[in-house]
């Protein structure tokens, strides 16, 4: 996590993958200490905004929590101070946003490979079973056609 200095308070920022940063924070808003988390998401107009672009507004306010007691005053409030903060970073922080992704593309990657070698080993045991079962002749693989 980062940590933002807005002027109501810090945020933490976690980018989690090239389009969505999850933020929590401690902002004083009117003098009461709200707690929240929130995720934010990269537009088509390149910009970082509460929520994915593909949902509607209330849906996407849906993308932010109170901790505690909040009001739609307060979240507008903190919103229209953190949204400008956020575009900012991000635009000074690129490498960190691509590293990120490129940590879960390895991830991604990662996991479709321990599948197919989960597949794989399937396929092999079921082609044993199969020549088990046909008294040791050995049937047609699919590499033997070509």
């Amino acid at each position: 996590m980062y940590t933002i200095q807005t002027v109501l308070g810090d945020i933490e920022l976690s980018p989690n993958c090239y389009d969505h940063i999850y933020i929590e924070g401690k902002l004083t808003v009117r003098n009461t200490l709200r707690r929240f988390f929130c995720h934010f998401f990269k537009w088509s107009d390149g910009q970082w905004h509460l929520g994915e672009e593909k949902e509607e507004g209330y849906k996407q306010l849906r993308q932010f929590f109170f901790r505690d007691d909040g009001t739609d005053a307060a979240r507008t409030k903190i919103l229209s101070v953190i949204c400008p903060v956020i575009n900012e970073w991000t635009s000074q922080h690129q490498g960190i946003l691509d590293e990120t992704n490129k940590e879960e593309l390895q991830i991604a990657i990662n996991n479709r490979l321990e599948r197919i070698k989960t597949h794989n080993d399937a396929i092999a045991a079921l082609g044993k079973e199969i020549t088990r079962l046909n008294g040791g002749e050995r049937l047609l693989r699919y590499s033997d056609v070509k």
